[in-house]
């Protein structure tokens, strides 16, 4: 933080607070930030909703969990904001996993 002062001090010396005896750099970020939350939190209900629609079950402990019987083992969904992650033992239901993503949400 101390360089952001040295290259611009008329920019950045202002926006410098004393926090339990460190410095920190307070910058006016609340509307990119509220919108980039939002867009994860949308994301994440968009995904529940579809693979509840599938037959998943949310895990009341963590809502970013799912679980559904599939060839009698357990496939496990978890994910968070645009990240998700599949795991069964048998690897060909997590690659249809994959495929239906990619189809539903569009490829990487």
């Amino acid at each position: 933080m101390d360089f952001l002062v040295e290259i611009d001090p008329d920019k950045y010396l202002p926006c410098v607070c004393n926090a339990n005896k460190s410095k920190i750099l307070h910058e006016k970020i609340k509307k990119p930030l509220c919108r980039m939350l939002m867009a994860s939190m949308l994301c994440c209900k968009q995904l529940k909703s579809d693979i509840k629609k599938t037959g998943y079950k949310i895990n009341p402990c963590d809502m970013r969990v799912a679980n559904k019987k599939i060839n009698g083992s357990q496939h496990t969904l978890t994910w968070h904001a645009d990240d998700a992650k599949a795991s069964h033992k048998d690897l060909r239901v997590n690659d249809k996993f994959y495929e239906w993503c990619n189809k539903k949400y569009g490829s990487e």
